[in-house]
């Protein structure tokens, strides 16, 4: 018999919910979400997403803030040196500008201002968030 008192708690399938903002009309053009869990998802979840860069978007998301803590992770898929982000992201914090080449994750304490610009994709770059 198959135990089911913690099925619920796993995901295997993408699940978009109502609140998903929709970052560019494009989207599917450069990303695909692969998993994504909410509140709706699973009652009492934290938000996490999980994604593929593969294209670098004509749009780019521009300087914002949250009322919430996010951590974002970006990498790379060079499995023979997994530190190669496999292109390149600007990404700026108030007003420092960073040039990210080499997997890693960021921290952002809610009411902070950010954006990132994908400047070139080499090879698909997994992007995972975070956000509390």
């Amino acid at each position: 018999m198959e135990k089911a008192k913690y099925k619920k708690y796993i995901v295997t399938d993408l699940h978009v919910s109502k609140s998903t903002p929709v970052l560019d009309p494009n989207y599917n053009d450069w990303a695909s979400r692969i998993l994504s869990v909410d509140n709706e998802v699973i009652q009492g979840a934290i938000h996490f997403g999980c994604t593929w860069w593969f294209n670098t978007p004509a749009n780019q998301l521009g300087i914002h803030s949250h009322e919430f803590d996010e951590l974002l992770a970006f990498i790379g898929s060079n499995y023979k040196d997994r530190y190669d982000l496999g292109g390149e992201i600007e990404f700026t914090i108030e007003d420092e500008k960073y040039t990210l080449t080499r997997t890693c994750v960021i921290y952002i304490p809610k009411g902070i201002k950010h954006s990132l610009t994908i400047k070139r994709v080499d090879r698909p770059i997994m992007h995972l968030g975070v956000q509390r």
